[in-house]
């Protein structure tokens, strides 16, 4: 990470002192009228296990953080908890009590964020083109580039910036609400795979059931479960093999045929480069362990 010669206004004491660049401040004359940008922070780094001390805070201005590398938690003053994957936005509005941080044994994440204000805000969250809580760009550093166009200093500078911000907060949400969408599709689909362990869906043919393009399946099952779709369907099938041998008398071929292994050949081989153990030698062990319990 690049050192930078300024140094951010804190939001909190837990918050690492990584130097950061610092974007303060500008008047409400130069802003996009209704979107004054209050400062703009990147580069932050918040350390280990922070989530456990990290106090509750509560923010003057709206605020919308990305976590561009990395993942975390949030928690809200209601007690609910939200877990902050790569590529998420926090968007928060004045007075709403939270604290959030890494997940306690896992890496750092990284940050940026901008705070700001405007009428222009309130009316997209009344309109319901806005809502706090957590969205998504991805992991391109939007809020980095908004502090460039800040840099420039160009009399036009803070209403393009205003501007960009706008189009964030709307990505971020419809993002948002396209997740949740997909998710649910997403969910049917395992409840399918699951039901169906012997078939062999296509990329095609998942695409479709979620009434998706292939690459925008690709990204939300790569973004909803950390696997690609084709590792997720033989996960599936093997770890439904692994059951089978401890809990039936089955054969080893007729568990390979009914998962829709050519063979028990393949199917061996394929067991084998997963859980690094024949399926016989699994079944052995495994219903040892459950006799000696």
């Amino acid at each position: 990470m690049k050192n930078n010669k300024g140094q951010c206004k804190k939001l909190s004491s837990y918050m690492s002192k990584n130097p950061v660049r610092s974007h303060l401040p500008f008047s409400a004359a130069e802003s996009l009228p209704g979107v004054i940008i209050k400062g703009i922070c990147t580069d932050q780094n918040v350390g280990r296990d922070v989530f456990a001390s990290a106090p509750f805070r509560v923010f003057n201005n709206y605020l919308l953080a990305h976590i561009y590398s990395g993942q975390g938690r949030l928690q809200l003053a209601n007690g609910k908890e939200y877990h902050l994957p790569t590529g998420c936005t926090v968007f928060l509005t004045p007075g709403t009590a939270n604290r959030y941080g890494s997940i306690p044994g896992d890496e750092p994440y990284y940050e940026d964020y901008a705070y700001f204000d405007g009428s222009l805000i309130a009316d997209m969250l009344n309109s319901n083109l806005l809502a706090p809580g957590i969205g998504f760009i991805g992991t391109p550093r939007r809020l980095q580039a908004l502090a460039t166009i800040l840099n420039r200093g160009t009399p036009d500078a803070a209403w393009r910036a205003g501007l960009e911000l706008q189009s964030i907060l709307l990505d971020s949400y419809q993002n948002r609400t396209d997740r949740s969408q997909h998710s649910q599709s997403l969910q049917l689909l395992f409840h399918s795979l699951q039901a169906s362990p012997e078939s062999w869906w296509s990329i095609r043919e998942m695409a479709d059931f979620c009434n998706l393009s292939e690459s925008q399946f690709r990204r939300t099952f790569l973004a909803e479960t950390g696997m690609l779709p084709k590792n997720y369907v033989e996960r599936n099938k093997l770890e439904a093999a692994a059951r089978q041998l401890v809990e039936t008398t089955r054969t080893i071929d007729e568990i390979a045929l009914s998962l829709g292994y050519r063979d028990r050949y393949h199917f061996s081989k394929r067991f084998k480069n997963f859980f690094d153990i024949p399926p016989v030698e699994y079944r052995k062990k495994n219903r040892s362990q459950n006799d000696a319990g």
